[in-house]
């Protein structure tokens, strides 16, 4: 059903768990589906790899194709695979190779130039991205790309919202709700009565578009 959600943040985080656990001919018959009308270049983006993802789970192919090639010991050869290559390898990291590269996540996000995939390694590594390294994250909060800023914000509200400080206040009127109630997470873990006297101000306002956080 968030595959057609008119929130766009809905239908990201669809398309992050369909790459993530995606293993279902209903669920891949819903992407070919969405395929047809999502309007969105960044979702579309998105809802092309999930495709690829979820089809290769359902129905594994022989022989090497670009997704089953790309190599598993990342090291610091992934700056230089291709985008392919990269979410191949994002989209099926074990709790062990999650752990083996961690220290290199931070470096390998900082040389991306595609805020698609910089938001997949974000993705990937959120639990064990280093501690010491997440002030690199705040960068995203400002990129142009919303893939990039919902889920920078996502990862600060839960391992460091205290880095969110400077960029809330207009993180938390954004007009989209998936992102707003993210910002909101975050100002509660660093002042819990302003976000309680946040989310009554929004449910008493007069404006619509206010109330529907």
């Amino acid at each position: 059903a968030d595959l057609a959600a008119p929130i766009k943040s809905f239908r990201l985080f669809a398309l992050e768990q369909a790459i993530r656990e995606g293993n279902t001919t209903d669920l891949l018959q819903a992407l070919e589906a969405r395929k047809e009308i999502e309007d969105d270049e960044e979702c579309r983006l998105l809802l092309h790899h999930a495709f690829g993802v979820v089809q290769s789970r359902c129905a594994p192919r022989s022989g090497d194709t670009p997704d089953q090639a790309a190599p598993t010991d990342a090291g610091e050869a992934f700056p230089s695979w291709n985008d392919r290559e990269k979410m191949a390898f994002l989209s099926r990291l074990s709790p062990p190779t999650l752990r083996a590269h961690a220290a290199q996540a931070p470096a390998w996000f900082e040389r991306e130039a595609n805020p698609l995939i910089a938001a997949l390694i974000i993705r990937a590594f959120l639990a064990v991205w280093p501690t010491d390294h997440l002030s690199r994250l705040q960068a995203g909060l400002r990129s142009p790309s919303f893939s990039l800023r919902l889920v920078s914000l996502e990862a600060l509200a839960r391992r460091a919202p205290e880095l969110l400080a400077q960029d809330l206040p207009h993180l938390l009127v954004h007009e989209d709700i998936g992102l707003r109630s993210l910002a909101i997470r975050g100002l509660a873990a660093i002042d819990a009565p302003e976000a309680v006297r946040f989310v009554e101000h929004m449910l008493f306002s007069t404006q619509p578009s206010e109330k529907h956080g």
